[in-house]
This record gives C-alpha cells, sequence and structure tokens, in this order.
C-alpha cells in the first residue's frame, strides 16, 4: 500500500466504509452513542475537508505534483514554467510566479472530475504509453482504474467534491521545508557576501530564552559551523518546523533592528523575509479566531511580492498560499497537521524497540494504540481553562512560607503545588519562564511582566502564582518587543491574569520580550 495506487484505492475504501455502509447512513442518520453518565449523544458525519501536505495529497488524488506542467488542481490556470534558477543537482527548476489571489482561475469540483474522466478515456483510447504518460503531464494527473476520484459509490453519492475538499497545511506550506526556509536562505546568502553572518547568528541566538515548554534551548545550533556547511551542500536551509517556529520571532528582531538603523545591505532580501515573519504570526493566530480572510490576504499578497522583488526560488509551496484565505473563508479556521507530525516520534520510539520481526507490524501496532491509550486514561488529558500541571503536596518548606505569607493556617492535603500551569485560551506558564500578565490599575504599560517562580493552588480555590514583579520601561512598536526593569519584588498574582509565556533575553539589569500578535 505504500505505493501512488495504492494509497488512493485504501483511501476510497476507508471513506467507503462510513460512506457507504448499507448498516448505517451516517450522513443523514448518524451514530448514537452512550456517554459514560449514561447521556446519549448523535454524531452526524460529512466528508468536509481534506487537509494533507502535498505528498499526501498528491498520493490520494493521483496527482502529478511538482512534476506536472499543471501542478495545481484546484486552480485552471496554474502552469508551471522553466526559471533560471537551478535545483540541488543544477537541473532548471519549475516555477509558478502569481502573487495575487485575483491572478487565479479557480477550479470546479466538475473541472477536475471531468479531468479524471477525459484521461480515463485517452487511457482507454491511448495505446502508446510514452504519448499517454505526455497527456498525464499536461494535464498534471496520473491515471488509477481503482483511485478514489473514479469511484463509482461515491461519486454516486456526491460524497467526492475534490476542490471543495481540498485544503493545504499551513505547517508544511510555511516551515516544513517550506517558504521559510527558502527565503531565509536567500537573505543568508546575501548577506554572506558581506559579513559572517552564520557566527554571529550562532552567538546572538544564545543570548535569547523561549519558554520552557517549547524545549528550544539548542536553537543557537541551527547555525553553528556543522548545520553551516550541511545547508551550503545542500544549497537550502535546513531544519525541522519545531526550530523554525522557536527561531523566526528571534530573527525577526535581529533583522528588524538592521533595518531600523539604516543599514540598506540586502534591503529587499530582508523585506521579503521580514514579510514572512509577519505572514508566519498570522498563521499562528489564526486559531485565535483574530485573523480575517482579507487581512491574511493583504499579508499573502504582499509576501509574495516581496519575495519575489528579492529573487526568491518561488517553489510551489508559494502558490500554496494564495488558496488559504479562500481556506479561512471556507472553513472559518485552517488546521495544521503538527499534531499528526509529532506521532511519528512515537511511532519510530516503538519501532526501535520491537524485536518481534515476525509479526512487526502488529507489534508496532499494538504498542502504539496501548500508548495512546494509557494516555488518554491521565487525568485532565481534555481540560481547558487555568489548571496546574502534573499537581503535587508542598513540602514542609514550602508549606510553612505559604502559612507565613497568607498569615493563616494552609493544610497540606488541601494544598497543591506545581512547577507549571495550563494558561486560557491555550499556552503554559512554567518555573522560570518571563510572562505576560494583564495590565493592572496604575500600569504604565499595556501589559505587566514577571518571572515565574511557582504555582500554588489552596482548598479547591483558584490557582494563584508567586511572581517576581517587573517594570515596564517602553514598547517598540517597529520590534514588535517590550523593554522591563528587572527588580525583587515577589507577590502572588491569579494564574488566571498570566496571559502567555514568551521569548526573552537579559542585558544590564533590563529584560527585553517579544510580544506575541494575540497580545500587540
Amino acid at each position: 500500500m505504500c505505493c501512488l495506487q495504492g494509497v488512493s484505492q485504501l483511501m476510497a475504501m476507508v471513506l467507503k466504509t462510513f460512506f457507504c455502509n448499507p448498516a448505517c447512513d451516517v450522513v443523514h442518520g448518524g451514530i448514537t452513542l452512550k456517554l459514560p453518565d449514561a447521556d446519549l449523544i448523535t454524531i452526524w458525519f460529512d466528508y468536509s475537508m481534506a487537509l494533507q501536505d502535498g505528498a499526501a495529497h498528491k498520493y490520494v488524488y493521483c496527482l502529478k505534483g511538482d512534476s506536472g506542467c499543471r501542478f495545481c488542481c484546484i486552480c485552471l490556470n496554474a502552469w508551471a514554467s522553466v526559471s533560471e534558477v537551478l535545483d540541488e543537482d543544477d537541473n532548471p527548476i519549475m516555477i509558478c510566479v502569481m502573487c495575487k489571489v485575483s491572478e487565479m482561475v479557480p477550479a470546479t469540483d466538475a473541472d477536475l472530475l471531468a479531468a479524471i474522466d477525459r484521461l480515463a478515456h485517452r487511457r482507454a483510447t491511448i495505446r502508446n504509453n510514452a504519448t499517454f504518460e505526455r497527456w498525464q503531464k499536461a494535464s498534471g494527473l496520473n491515471h488509477q482504474p481503482n483511485g478514489l476520484l473514479l469511484n463509482d459509490d461515491l461519486r454516486s453519492k456526491n460524497i467526492l467534491r475534490p476542490v471543495s475538499q481540498y485544503c493545504h497545511d499551513p505547517m508544511h506550506t510555511m516551515v516544513a521545508n517550506g517558504v521559510m526556509q527558502v527565503v531565509l536562505w536567500c537573505l543568508l546568502v546575501e548577506l554572506g557576501h558581506h559579513m559572517d553572518i552564520w557566527s554571529c547568528l550562532h552567538s546572538y541566538i544564545q543570548l535569547w530564552f523561549s519558554p520552557i515548554h517549547f524545549k528550544a534551548s539548542k536553537l543557537h545550533e541551527m547555525f553553528g559551523k556543522k548545520r553551516e556547511r550541511s545547508c551550503k551542500d545542500a544549497k537550502k536551509f535546513k531544519c525541522i518546523a519545531s526550530e523554525m517556529l522557536g527561531v523566526y520571532p528571534i530573527l525577526a528582531f535581529f533583522f528588524q533592528s538592521i533595518l531600523q538603523r539604516g543599514d540598506l545591505v540586502c534591503e529587499l532580501e530582508l523585506k521579503a523575509f521580514l514579510a514572512c515573519c509577519d505572514l508566519m504570526d498570522l498563521m499562528m493566530a489564526i486559531p485565535l479566531e483574530i485573523v480575517s480572510p482579507t487581512a491574511l490576504q493583504g499579508a499573502i499578497e504582499n509576501f509574495l511580492l516581496a519575495s519575489k522583488n528579492a529573487g526568491c526560488k518561488f517553489i510551489k509551496k508559494f502558490h500554496w498560499l494564495l488558496h488559504m484565505p479562500e481556506h479561512l473563508k471556507k472553513w472559518g479556521k485552517i488546521p495544521t497537521c503538527f499534531s499528526l507530525e509529532r506521532k511519528h516520534r512515537l511511532i519510530k520510539r516503538f519501532a526501535r524497540s520491537v524485536l518481534n520481526t515476525q509479526d512487526y507490524a502488529r507489534c508496532l501496532y499494538r504498542e502504539t494504540i496501548n500508548h495512546e491509550l494509557a494516555k488518554l486514561k491521565q487525568p485532565d488529558i481534555f481540560k481547558a481553562g487555568v489548571f496546574l500541571v502534573r499537581r503535587h503536596h508542598p513540602s514542609a518548606k514550602t508549606l510553612s512560607f505559604l502559612c507565613e505569607y497568607f498569615k493563616a493556617g494552609v493544610s497540606k492535603h488541601q494544598c497543591f503545588v506545581s512547577n507549571s500551569a495550563h494558561l486560557q485560551p491555550d499556552g503554559f506558564a512554567e518555573r522560570g519562564d518571563v510572562a505576560l500578565l494583564k495590565a493592572a490599575e496604575g500600569d504604565h504599560g499595556p501589559w505587566g511582566a514577571c518571572e515565574v517562580w511557582l504555582h500554588v493552588e489552596i482548598d479547591g480555590h483558584a490557582p494563584m502564582s508567586l511572581i517576581s514583579l517587573y517594570n515596564f520601561v517602553r514598547y517598540d512598536q517597529n520590534l514588535y518587543s517590550a523593554t522591563w526593569d528587572v527588580k525583587a519584588a515577589p507577590m502572588f498574582v491569579y494564574t488566571s491574569d498570566i496571559i502567555s509565556s514568551t521569548t526573552y533575553k537579559k542585558s544590564a539589569g533590563q529584560v527585553i520580550t517579544l510580544i506575541p500578535l494575540a497580545h500587540r
């Protein structure tokens, strides 16, 4: 099932199990389930969205993908042309340099299904394989008789709406070998003609600290000598998605500082990368429902124009961006594959320890499923809002401090402490983090800031956090950063008053924090 045809056929079988099952009409009748408290709930199903990366869409829909002249099946005019830019093997790459949504001619479900039918008809009439391959390349499609889009059962029930259901994954588009790596590589190459930018960034990034929950303490290694040699050999910037997500706000601060100083070296490349960072900020804020399709479209078109002016290599993922505003308008959100991609690590972990080669697949399934079931049984696994993570009773020393601070007796059995707390609506504040606070009366800035020391919950009351409060100095709107004076001012605040942990750096008794888009 690892071949192109097998994946498409497998997807058709899965969908038929749900939507062409004579035992249950999940679209109109639904499925009724009994909850643990004996209440009943009915769930109806609809195949509304196919969220996949480029390779998955290619295999499931039998598309040519990047090797086809028409590389985007949801556009009628997305034709690739040969560019002067070379790939890793010094061959000209195929590019599409559309920069505006208005330049696209959108396809319909009927257009794509008709193209699939025409290709099937040609397969029946054209005997020469080389000639038929040219038809496939021109149409951007692969013919597979048992593939998903030729399944008569699904098409008769109007389950297949391939264009309407098509959704690009923002994670793979932006940071998983995506457009951000392309633009950053373009910038690094140009800056490398004027300075040792790799060593400079390697030293600079070590000055910054990310929220502890991100586990991003080695971001500077992205610009070490070993990574530099690897990137230059591959002629592209190589990093995983989590590394890029952790480092791009720091790089945006650094390069924006260069522009503010009036240094016009590589100005076009700098502006392209900063436009990419602004777009990434919007992408990350979509789940918070504060980004409109119009704002997203404006940021995308601005970024594409800046990238074109900078001479960046327009891989096909640049074109994916133009479809994002329509995705957001249609569904109100654009989910990502982050959580699903992380499952790969779990499977690889068990794959290394399974020694039963005769029944390898079944053993791997068993270990993975058992791990997931055990995780689902953990307390508070789906809990939302503000709460203590992995809470426990305090030590005698901590309990004594709490009794002294609150000037009241605190029972150990009614008191819980933790180094980590879940925030509202999302995120974590951990011991040692620098976090933003809701502005209190009398504050000089739009937020407060503090260093987190401990989280406490007493007698079932709302969680509180022991912090060291900072003094607001100024906010730089161009750098999206705030500066604070560090002072020893320990106090308790309600954990619900903590907005977000931040990326920060310390210098000469002050702290500079990067302000997330949602709180600017």
